[in-house]
């Protein structure tokens, strides 16, 4: 399935949800913290914070949309080109940062005279990676100079999670959350010419978030 069907596909969900009149306490904003791993490549953990709304359409679903920084290391670009780094030096890595733009329709489960309530999500992200150029030594002698165009990123995510309201308009999530990373990122030394891609990659790792409902 390509980018374009895929991001159809959810924007259908979305219209096909069905929507309540006038009620209040609609709207919720908040701020999360994310940690990820991708099993090293491209990165290992992948940390962010950032932003997010919420828009209750009935005492089901909701919409959401927020925004996320993140700053993660590019593991060893070297080594997807098939160099060693001369062992006499620190590992260099390439320094990466990201602004993803996230937009997941939800749906909550709550229980009659309880706080407690869980959820699930579905959404799509969408980024464009910033990847530091990195050169050092290579084992036995010469050095590389690695460039990294990481292009953009269509992210699709699905969570799961527990929501505590508390304080009356306040609520506080914990969430576990796989995102899939469809990605083309084309690695170059431009010492030796070699040229490599690093294509999708999946993201596992949890949440958390403080909210405000109006």
């Amino acid at each position: 399935m390509g980018r374009r069907q895929l991001s159809i596909g959810v924007l259908s969900l979305f219209l096909s949800i069905p929507v309540f009149g006038a009620q209040e306490e609609r709207w919720e904003v908040g701020a999360r913290f994310n940690v990820v791993t991708a099993g090293g490549e491209p990165a290992n953990d992948i940390m962010s914070a950032g932003l997010f709304g919420r828009y209750r359409l009935n005492d089901r679903w909701l919409l959401g949309f927020g925004v996320d920084q993140s700053e993660y290391d590019f593991e060893r670009p070297w080594a997807t080109l098939g160099l060693r780094q001369d062992t006499s030096v620190e590992v260099i890595d390439a320094s990466t940062s990201a602004t993803a733009l996230s937009v997941w329709a939800e749906r909550e489960y709550a229980r009659p005279g309880k706080r407690l309530r869980w959820f699930w999500s579905g959404g799509l992200g969408f980024t464009s990676p910033d990847v530091d150029d990195v050169s050092g030594p290579i084992e036995g002698g010469g050095i590389f100079n690695i460039t990294t165009d990481p292009g953009s990123e269509v992210i699709v995510s699905g969570t799961g999670g527990l929501r505590l309201p508390f304080a009356k308009r306040w609520l506080f999530d914990f969430q576990v959350r796989v995102d899939h990373h469809l990605a083309d990122w084309e690695v170059t030394d431009t010492v030796s010419g070699l040229t490599t891609t690093l294509d999708d990659y999946t993201g596992l790792g949890g949440s958390l978030a403080l909210s405000f409902r109006f």
